[in-house]
């Protein structure tokens, strides 16, 4: 898009902007429903990939609905108090390092986003990130940082450190470089890129 002087960061900042619109004023607030209606209003050239997570409070029922390569995991502790991965989401992409994305003219509909529905338990760890984290951090990594650390903004600033320094290493093993491997390129380190992580608990409602 740079090269035909399109800021896409209008189009990603807009289809968010109405996804907000839609959950706030729908009835009964739906990711998938929002993330639909904002790509059929958004009228800006540019694309984007999509990440929205609702948490119900009445029913206790985490929503979420992704497409394309950023993307979340839950992690909750064990027996042993121990975090362990309870979800990861799965990548989309049409191709090598091509994810699916939401445009102007594409071809990626919010109908093939990935949308799941989870019970959660006080305590649950919510890790949300675009691709800058998981091309450069392995699950087990964040799960280290996330035992560390005591508030989610603290573990959200450290795994930001560990994947701006993991991006920058030019041998070793990634996930980006893992997956390159199996579609046969040899590409060893991480992968520079945007990074973005937001960190949330669920925790209980104390009465006023």
């Amino acid at each position: 898009w740079a090269d035909e002087g399109v800021d896409a960061g209008l189009y990603s900042a807009e289809l968010m902007r109405q996804a907000r619109e839609r959950l706030l004023t729908a009835p009964l607030p739906c990711p998938q429903d929002s993330i639909a209606f904002a790509h059929t209003m958004t009228k800006v050239l540019g694309s984007a990939t999509a990440c929205q997570i609702v948490l119900d409070g009445n029913t206790d029922k985490l929503k979420t609905v992704n497409l394309g390569d950023s993307g979340f995991l839950i992690a909750r502790s064990g027996d042993a108090g121990q975090l362990k991965l309870l979800y990861k989401s799965p990548f989309q992409q049409n191709d090598f390092n091509t994810p699916k994305q939401l445009c102007t003219m594409g071809v990626d509909m919010p109908w093939h986003a990935d949308a799941q529905t989870f019970g959660v338990q006080l305590g649950d760890l919510v890790v949300v990130g675009t691709d800058g984290l998981w091309d450069n951090v392995y699950d087990a990594d964040v799960l280290e940082v996330l035992e560390k650390c005591k508030e989610p903004g603290e573990m959200a600033d450290r795994i930001v450190k560990l994947a701006t320094s993991l991006a920058n290493k030019t041998s070793g093993s990634s996930p980006f470089a893992d997956s390159a491997m199996q579609y046969g390129f040899n590409m060893p380190g991480g992968k520079p890129d945007d990074i973005t992580v937001v960190v949330a608990r669920v925790d209980a409602l104390e009465a006023e």
